[in-house]
């Protein structure tokens, strides 16, 4: 049987002890201490010292630093398989490629060039952008023959740190396709990541897959209703499903930005509360307010009846990311961000049709400037 992968792929609690391994600095050894000295001759540290035998530790290379990185980061993201580590090839037609970081969740396999500069002022390579776009095509065909799924999408990405890009080099990425990540775009990411969870995901497709479609087409029962020029949908929704088109940042932002936006908009020590009440069996019964990037699909039912302007049917939601700016509600959906109870709980939401800039600001001061925190005592 012809194969189209070699190393190791990981699952499940390995993720967790490949990632506990990537989080470190060094790489640890233990040796017999007859062998010290060859070991410091190759720049090994001594750490610890045993009866027999001594704990020695060496600096990993930038190279392998950087793709630990990339690596976590996907793993926060909640990909659910990776490569192990750096012994990882797929095959590319007659060759086969190494490859730095492989991730895979339901729908992607991204796959992962890591450059590392040490010298100030030094480029990428511009064959380093080409070998990998130009093996694109024959890696994806191996990945979907390996999953025996024509509908993965391949996603392939250069990370750098240390390096520059030049506007011309980066014009020749986005023409390959290639998804650019440089050193800081990857801090504001991880800091994301450890801000939001695994819903910093979609929040991060935002930048990385602009206008592209989600997967899955999102379908709901829904009432609708209003006047005039605001017009609006109420409907439940699975937390995981909303998750996927919702945002609270300026949707053509900067990773610099999009960071700035969640750490304002999203107070950490409130996400845990929330989501600690959600492991309790707590629930929400208002409604999740939203504004729509564009107007959706409604179908009517064959066989509604309408209650003076109130129409019954089957609504379509937007089918990209970041595609529903919450106005109202943002702590209780993303409280449910890495709850296991996401794909089970509902959520009532109030969705209006897209509405002008200065309109959606207007309601989105009205609500905060009007909602009142009440005293715990008046449940007495």
């Amino acid at each position: 049987m012809k194969t189209y992968f070699e190393g190791d792929l990981v699952q499940n609690e390995e993720l967790n002890k490949v990632a506990r391994q990537r989080q470190r600095e060094y790489h640890e050894i233990t040796v017999p201490k007859a062998a010290l000295d060859s070991y410091l001759e190759k720049e090994w540290e001594l750490r610890r010292e045993y009866k027999r035998s001594v704990r020695l530790r060496k600096k990993k290379p930038i190279d392998e630093l950087l793709e630990d990185e990339v690596w976590l980061l996907f793993k926060g993201m909640g990909f659910i398989e990776m490569n192990k580590d750096r012994n990882f090839k797929i095959r590319a037609g007659e060759v086969w490629k190494q490859v730095d970081v492989f991730a895979r969740d339901e729908d992607y396999a991204f796959v992962v060039e890591c450059k590392a500069g040490s010298v100030k002022g030094v480029s990428i390579a511009t064959k380093d952008i080409r070998e990998i776009a130009d093996l694109r095509r024959e890696i994806v065909d191996s990945i979907m023959k390996k999953y025996n799924d024509r509908s993965i999408r391949g996603r392939f990405m250069i990370a750098t740190r240390g390096l520059k890009w030049t506007r011309e080099k980066e014009r020749l990425a986005k023409r390959k396709k290639l998804i650019v990540c440089k050193g800081t775009d990857l801090d504001y990411y991880r800091r994301l990541v450890k801000h939001l969870g695994s819903a910093a995901k979609f929040q991060i497709y935002s930048i990385w897959l602009p206008r592209e479609k989600i997967p899955e087409t999102i379908t709901v029962p829904a009432i609708y209703a209003g006047k005039g020029r605001e017009k609006y949908y109420c409907f439940v929704i699975r937390p995981e499903k909303l998750l996927q088109i919702a945002y609270v940042h300026h949707r053509r932002s900067t990773p610099e930005e999009l960071l700035g936006s969640y750490q304002r908009m999203l107070k950490k020590y409130r996400l845990d509360k929330i989501d600690a009440f959600i492991s309790e069996g707590g629930h929400f019964p208002n409604n999740i307010i939203l504004s729509l990037r564009e107007k959706p699909t409604f179908r009517r039912f064959k066989k509604e009846k309408q209650a003076g302007e109130v129409v019954v049917g089957m609504l379509e939601l937007p089918r990209e990311y970041a595609s529903a700016w919450v106005i109202d509600g943002q702590h209780r959906l993303y409280g449910y961000a890495d709850n296991e109870r996401k794909s089970t709980a509902s959520l009532p939401v109030l969705a209006f049709e897209p509405l002008p800039v200065d309109r959606q600001a207007r309601l989105f001061v009205e609500i905060n400037r009007e909602q009142k925190s009440v005293s715990g005592n008046l449940l007495w």
